[in-house]
């Protein structure tokens, strides 16, 4: 993102963040006590999508999985379809259900990308969707092995003004989930 964006970022975080933001993530028991008095509570889950993104890229999906099943998160909550849970899921449930594939816990994964899909449906049908719907719905897909879908709506995202992951430093070909994408002439056209 360059050096003025990245200092922006992390000018007004706090040590915590500061470490995520950096890719210097503490331990599972750091992090679960960071985040344990945000749970349950509406900020969770945008606050935590961060910290899931830097542990995914780090290779940490058990601790993702971890997180998961804080039974007082409301991250535990991703697989059930509501409405108010929507953008949390279009978010998050694809990236959590790619992990729980990781950690072997297939059957989760399932509902998580069902989950992730319906969110993408309700918001791609919607009149007023910005880039990152696009983009976060290419994630959806790319986790579940649909490259072309992936690839139609990362061309829209970017078509659409969006250059980066909104909140961390990662750009598009970084980002772990599209590694089967890459050397596809049309992503390398989008990076």
């Amino acid at each position: 993102l360059g050096y003025v964006q990245e200092g922006l970022l992390l000018a007004g975080a706090n040590p915590f963040d500061r470490l995520v933001h950096q890719g210097r993530l503490p331990d599972r028991k750091a992090i679960l006590d960071h985040l344990r008095p945000y749970m349950g509570y509406s900020e969770e889950l945008f606050m935590v999508q961060p910290i899931v993104i830097a542990l995914i890229r780090a290779g940490r999906c058990d601790d993702v999985a971890a997180i998961y099943d804080q039974p007082a998160s409301r991250m535990s909550q991703l697989a059930k379809i509501k409405d108010a849970n929507r953008e949390p899921r279009k978010l998050l449930a694809g990236l959590v259900g790619w992990c729980m594939t990781k950690v072997g816990r297939g059957g989760e994964a399932r509902q998580l990308y069902r989950a992730a899909d319906e969110a993408n449906r309700v918001f791609l049908t919607r009149p007023d969707k910005n880039p990152s719907d696009y983009v976060m719905s290419a994630t959806n897909a790319a986790v579940m092995g649909r490259r072309s879908q992936a690839l139609a709506q990362l061309e829209q995202g970017v078509a659409k003004g969006w250059f980066a992951f909104e909140g961390v430093n990662l750009e598009l070909g970084e980002a772990p989930w599209f590694a089967s994408l890459r050397g596809d002439r049309r992503f390398e056209r989008l990076r």
